[in-house]
């Protein structure tokens, strides 16, 4: 085997390995529900009060970590310092958006609206990094969404909660959608995930401590259970998966990364069922199956692998129908460069 095909190879298998820890992150943000309904309700907190809890503990372990083990992560530039505070404010106003639209409308819905991002994301990689827009991405995210609707009811409950909380939902999607797109850039600029995550996290801060209630965090951090939860929170939903997909997108494409993400909604309904008690219903069942099937569409060395061994039995008008729509050549009109 020569060293190209063997570069190769190892590429596929990185970018397999990518996104399998991708949809294992995803499925952790499935938990979010419980944590967040625990100090919006148990402690009355407000939601920048939950995402300074979230960020500030992420920012702290990080700081330990790299201190100990990689102090050469803890520089950057000048020229990076911008960039990192604009993509800090992405994600501040996508936790609190997203947090405070779990207050004000359904926790489905909310979880239901902040998956736009893959729009968002397909957008802003096709203007900023001439990302092509192909067949096979477009099909994912339909068949993404298609399951998200039918996982949180709306089609049979209707749309619940104010339009301010809708909205709010809406724009958390949006702004996690660019903070996705900043971890793609950080990369190309050879920032390191772990330098991006403990900046972004750094620089949130100070947009925060203005409006947090300090008092009530004060009582938060007194308190056994809510530290546990606190922690919890900032690293087993916060550093560990972002870290994760941060690492991801070196190998999987943004458009590719946000539409992987909706399997939180999916996870997002079992948590539902195993602490709430909201049994699944016949839609629940088919937006699961869509969600799953559109992550193995999206992932070439996944999908060819089952299709090869099923080929033979697929009658050939739906074989070449399928080449058709799994082809990545860009769409009319979408960049080739």
């Amino acid at each position: 085997m020569n060293t190209a095909s063997k570069y190769e190879k190892t590429m596929k298998a990185k970018t397999t390995t990518a996104i399998l820890a991708i949809v294992f992150a995803s499925a952790i943000f499935g938990l979010l529900g419980v944590f967040n309904r625990y100090f919006l309700t148990e402690w009355n907190l407000n939601s920048i009060d939950v995402a300074f809890i979230r960020l500030s503990i992420t920012a702290l372990a990080l700081l330990i970590i790299l201190v100990i083990l990689s102090r050469d992560k803890l520089r950057v530039t000048r020229r990076d310092i911008p960039l990192l505070i604009l993509f800090a404010a992405f994600k501040l106003l996508a936790d609190v958006c997203f947090f405070f639209s779990m207050k004000t409308t359904s926790l489905c819905l909310a979880t239901l609206l902040q998956m736009t991002a893959p729009y968002f994301v397909m957008v802003a990689s096709f203007l900023l990094f001439k990302e092509k827009l192909t067949m096979r991405k477009l099909v994912a995210t339909i068949m993404a969404s298609i399951g998200c609707i039918c996982i949180t009811g709306v089609l049979l409950g209707g749309l619940r909660g104010d339009i301010i909380g809708i909205l709010a939902a809406t724009l958390s999607g949006l702004f996690y959608g660019l903070y996705l797109v900043g971890n793609k850039i950080t990369l190309d600029r050879g920032i390191h995930p772990a330098t991006t995550l403990f900046y972004v996290a750094l620089f949130s801060l100070p947009f925060s401590m203005p409006f947090i209630n300090l008092p009530e965090l004060g009582s938060v951090f007194l308190d056994p259970t809510a530290v546990v939860m606190a922690l919890g929170l900032g690293l087993g939903l916060t550093l560990i998966p972002f870290y994760i997909i941060a690492w991801g997108v070196a190998y999987v494409p943004p458009t590719t990364t946000s539409v992987i993400n909706m399997v939180e909604v999916a996870s997002a309904a079992i948590v539902g069922l195993i602490f709430y008690g909201e049994a699944l219903d016949i839609f629940d069942y088919i937006g699961l199956t869509f969600v799953f099937l559109s992550v193995l569409f999206i992932n070439n060395m996944i999908h060819n692998r089952y299709t090869d061994r099923i080929a033979e039995h697929i009658p050939p008008k739906i074989r070449r129908a399928l080449a058709k729509l799994e082809s990545d050549e860009p769409l009319r009109g979408s960049s080739d460069d």
